[in-house]
């Protein structure tokens, strides 16, 4: 396969490439944030579980995975510099609710495909308590919102400078098309 082809073939439009690469990217997230839990579980002597670690985390990163399309088109809709206040306050709000929903996707997720710790959450709900009802994890939530927010925008702003930079290209062709019609025209005038 020559190289157009295959640069053709893993092209950023391609619906299975963004896809593949938004799973990449959370695995990523989920794993770093799961080792570094670990490891820190492990330097302050706590018994904790390589497999309990990593579910929770990938549970959890995965939910915004799978709310991240939503949110990059909340972004393109309520873009932030456009009427800053009210799509600010939009964001805001958003934030709150999308981060209940993946901090209850995640603990329902962990609860029922994880390895919950009985003897601290006993119950779904218990796991709920420290979960989705926790002001750490609402505030991790928070963050992963707005940085993936943030990340919407400046996809967006590049492919802006993209679309930009390609009529500007159209318009030099046009331009120099343009003159070098007149220079003909200059050259061999049409009553000769």
């Amino acid at each position: 396969m020559d190289r157009a082809k295959l640069k053709e073939t893993f092209s950023w439009d391609h619906r299975w490439v963004r896809w593949c690469s938004g799973f990449a990217i959370w695995t990523l997230l989920g794993l770093s944030f799961a080792v570094r839990s670990y490891l820190s579980a492990l330097q302050s002597n706590l018994n904790v579980s390589w497999k309990n670690m990593i579910s929770a985390y990938l549970a959890d990163f995965y939910s915004w995975g799978l709310v991240s399309p939503l949110i990059f088109r909340l972004a393109k809709r309520f873009e932030l510099l456009k009427r800053l206040p009210i799509n600010l306050l939009i964001h805001l709000g958003l934030s709150a609710v999308f981060s209940f929903v993946c901090l209850t996707t995640a603990a329902l997720a962990y609860w029922y495909i994880g390895y919950p710790n009985f003897e601290r959450t006993p119950t779904l709900w218990a796991v709920f308590g420290e979960t989705t009802f926790s002001v750490y994890y609402f505030h991790f939530s928070l963050t992963i919102y707005w940085t993936t927010l943030i990340v919407a925008h400046a996809a967006q702003y590049y492919r802006g400078l993209k679309e930009n930079e390609t009529k500007t290209a159209q318009l030099a062709t046009q331009l120099a098309q343009a003159q070098l019609r007149a220079l003909e025209m200059q050259i061999h005038p049409h009553f000769l």
